[in-house]
Order: C-alpha cells, then structure tokens, then sequence
C-alpha cells in the first residue's frame, strides 16, 4: 500500500459509510455502516467482510484505531 496501485477495494451499494479507517499493519479496513448502525472490517488482501460493532450503536460517527496496539 504504497499509493502505486490505486483502485476500488470495496463497493457500497445502498450503505452510506459515515467513516472509513485503515490499519495498515493487518491491511483491514473499517467503516462505519449509517443505515444498519454498524462497524465492519473489510480485509483488502483477502476479501473477507465482517460485522464488528452490531449491539448497542445508536449514532456511530467515527472510528479510532491504534494499529501497534492491535
């Protein structure tokens, strides 16, 4: 992830992201699902999508990470 290779890793239909975080050291990439009040994780080498954060989220509005600290 260098900026060399820039493309589409991830396409929303009908979801509306309200914020989108990368941790470049597992190469996940969360974001913030405003329509379903959720926080998924999206790996861009493998593909794989899952939800994080389903229970008890009324108005997420961003994602902090610390990547060193897992």
């Amino acid at each position: 992830m260098n900026g060399s290779s820039v493309g589409i890793v991830l396409e929303f239909n009908k979801e509306s992201p309200s914020d989108i975080v990368i941790d470049w050291l597992s190469n996940n990439l969360y974001f913030i699902d405003d329509t379903r009040k959720r926080i998924e994780a999206y790996n861009i080498h493998t593909q794989a999508r899952r939800v994080i954060i389903w229970r008890s989220l009324r108005e997420p509005k961003s994602i902090t990470l610390h990547p060193a600290e897992g």
